[in-house]
């Protein structure tokens, strides 16, 4: 081989290395220009969902700061409140037990005191009944039958009222004493002695029962 021949064959090598690099540097120049539309979407896309996010952030922040912690703080106040009114509540019904159980305790004192004015006045009327009859027999001691008469002229109602404020258990002995006073009055002027000693077991009889009823138990 000539020197001319290498000279052709340098010169074709070097041409088509020259080709090869202009292709190269074609398909290079090309790739990134093979997609723009679709990266150009993407990027829209992109934009887009970010300013939404944005949006949509500011939005549940507004939401927040308008709503959530004003209701919130509602809340809280009102919960406050319950508590206060429970509070209250309870002082007051503590208040109503403390002053339920005053009633209780003044009603329970007026039912003993009830019962101890019926008593007295029990008392009272024996007493009476037995006054009546004492001054009634000194009156006839004197034949004084007109004032044994007006002394005995309520005994039969007080002992009447015995009768029926003591009790079954005090009622057969008060009924005989009621037989036994009206026989007074029917014998004061025909049967003096009689009349006397009649009294005389009234005032016995009331003295026991004072005995046994107001006294005693005292």
């Amino acid at each position: 081989m000539n020197n001319s021949e290498k000279l052709l064959e340098e010169g074709t090598g070097q041409a088509d290395e020259s080709d090869t690099l202009a292709k190269d540097t074609r398909d290079t120049q090309i790739k990134p220009t093979r997609f723009p539309r679709l990266k150009r979407g993407v990027a829209l896309v992109l934009r887009w969902t970010l300013r939404f996010l944005v949006v949509f952030g500011l939005g549940v922040a507004t939401v927040i700061l308008a709503l959530y912690y004003p209701a919130r703080r509602q809340l809280i106040l009102a919960n406050q409140q319950a508590s206060n009114l429970e509070a209250q509540l309870a002082q007051v019904s503590e208040q109503l037990s403390v002053s339920q159980a005053r009633t209780n305790s003044l009603e329970a004192d007026v039912e003993s005191l009830q019962e101890e004015l019926n008593t007295s006045d029990l008392h009272v009327t024996l007493l009476s009944a037995l006054s009546d009859i004492i001054r009634a027999r000194l009156a006839l001691s004197i034949n004084d039958f007109a004032s044994a008469r007006v002394y005995l002229a309520s005994t039969p109602d007080l002992l009447e009222k015995l009768a029926l404020s003591m009790g079954d258990e005090y009622l057969d002995v008060l009924s005989a004493m009621q037989v036994r006073l009206a026989q007074v009055l029917e014998e004061i002027e025909s049967d003096t002695f009689a009349a006397r000693s009649d009294l005389d077991v009234l005032a016995n009889n009331l003295i026991q029962l004072e005995v046994e009823c107001f006294l005693t138990n005292r």
